[in-house]
C-alpha cells in the first residue's frame, strides 16, 4: 500500500514537472513570436524612414538653394518685442 502511494506521488510530481516544462516552452514561444513581430514592425519602420529621408533631404536642399525670385524684402526681419503682452503661466 505504501509503495503504491509513493509511486502515485512520484508520478504526480513527474506530471507536474512536465507541465511546468510545457508551460515554460509555451511562454518562450510566445515571447519569441512577440519579439519577432516587433522586429518586423521595426524593420518596416526603418525601411519607410529610409525611403522618406532622401525625399526630405531633397526638400531641404530646395529650401536652402538661392532662389533668384526670392528677395530679402519679402521677409519681415524686424524683431518683435512681446513685452507689452501679459505674462501667462502654463
Amino acid at each position: 500500500m505504501q509503495q503504491k502511494r509513493t509511486l502515485k506521488s512520484i508520478h504526480k510530481q513527474l506530471s507536474d514537472a512536465k507541465l511546468v516544462d510545457k508551460q515554460a516552452a509555451l511562454e518562450k514561444t510566445r515571447w519569441e513570436a512577440m519579439t519577432s513581430k516587433q522586429k518586423v514592425k521595426l524593420q518596416n519602420d526603418i525601411d519607410s524612414m529610409q525611403g522618406e529621408f532622401p525625399s526630405f533631404m531633397v526638400f531641404l536642399n530646395g529650401l536652402t538653394k538661392n532662389n533668384p525670385t526670392t528677395r530679402a524684402e519679402d521677409y519681415d526681419v524686424a524683431p518683435h518685442h512681446l513685452d507689452h503682452l501679459p505674462y501667462m503661466v502654463l
